[in-house]
């Protein structure tokens, strides 16, 4: 095999499609920096760039990346407390249920 970096030139063109073969989205590359891309893989904020021809994988920020989310006041509640807990409620809304039907037999 023989690299084409002469014949095709600098530009690096990725397609994104979808199930049915159309284009939904597409990552040009014009600067050289990478050549020969076969396979790409979205990792977070970055897309990875592979082809059997390099001995490195490329990684370029992904345009259009989500912004990043805090996650704030997490806290754990195993099975057993949640299930205790909606037990619980389910409880007072039966007690309730069962408060607002005495009030409408006595009115």
């Amino acid at each position: 095999f023989t690299l084409t970096q002469g014949i095709i030139g600098d530009s690096v063109t990725i397609l994104h499609l979808d199930s049915m073969g159309e284009i939904t989205d597409a990552l040009v590359g014009r600067d050289g920096s990478v050549s020969h891309i076969s396979d790409m893989v979205v990792s977070g904020d970055y897309i990875l760039l592979g082809s059997p021809y390099n001995n490195y994988i490329g990684r370029v920020p992904r345009p259009n990346a989500p912004h990043h989310v805090t996650i704030k006041n997490v806290r754990f509640e195993s099975a057993e407390d949640a299930d205790e807990s909606a037990a619980k409620k389910a409880a007072e809304e039966a007690k309730a249920t069962r408060a607002r039907q005495e009030q409408a037999k006595k009115a």
